[in-house]
């Protein structure tokens, strides 16, 4: 599962009750903090150990400036983790960004671009197909979009002895 959220701590009181679920059941989840939230690196962190996220990145991009950030550049940071890390489960703020707030916003969207990206990449897997890629199996027809009002919640399928799995975690964020 990768998280990929504007600032630290908005993965806490957005998901983390949905993050340590899962991390309690075996997964392992990446978080992408696109800011660095100006001195509040270590709370994410002492956060992220809680919450059981193996592995944080930030982008550090200025904290309440990202509607100045060139279009494209958070787009091919964030779908260069996702082809690096192959999640099975992406979540991110949504379009209202919670409460407005412009920098989830241009997260929403430039997370919403870099999956689009990302199915791209598997473009050698047919439509329909079963394929080993990666470290899992994906279906490439059954990459869509959930989403609800505090996140967006993105997936593919994936399977298991011949028969469908969905990592889907709708109304669950």
């Amino acid at each position: 599962m990768l998280l990929v959220f504007a600032h630290p701590d908005d993965e806490s009181f957005t998901v983390g009750g949905t993050v340590a679920l899962y991390t309690g059941r075996g997964w392992h989840v990446e978080l992408i903090c696109v800011t660095n939230g100006v001195g509040r690196d270590v709370e994410v962190e002492r956060a992220g150990k809680i919450l059981g996220i193996g592995h944080i990145q930030f982008l550090n991009q200025p904290d309440g400036e990202l509607k100045s950030v060139t279009p494209g550049t958070l787009e091919d940071l964030i779908v260069k983790k996702m082809e690096g890390f192959m999640p099975d489960i992406v979540i991110t703020h949504d379009t209202t960004g919670m409460s407005n707030h412009p920098d989830h916003i241009k997260v929403c969207y430039a997370t919403t671009f870099a999956f689009q990206k990302y199915t791209q990449s598997l473009e050698e897997i047919k439509t329909g197909v079963v394929s080993r890629k990666g470290r899992g199996y994906v279906w490439k027809e059954d990459a869509f979009l959930y989403a609800n009002k505090r996140c967006c919640v993105f997936t593919k399928g994936k399977t298991n002895s011949g028969r469908v799995i969905w990592s889907s975690m709708e109304g669950n964020c």
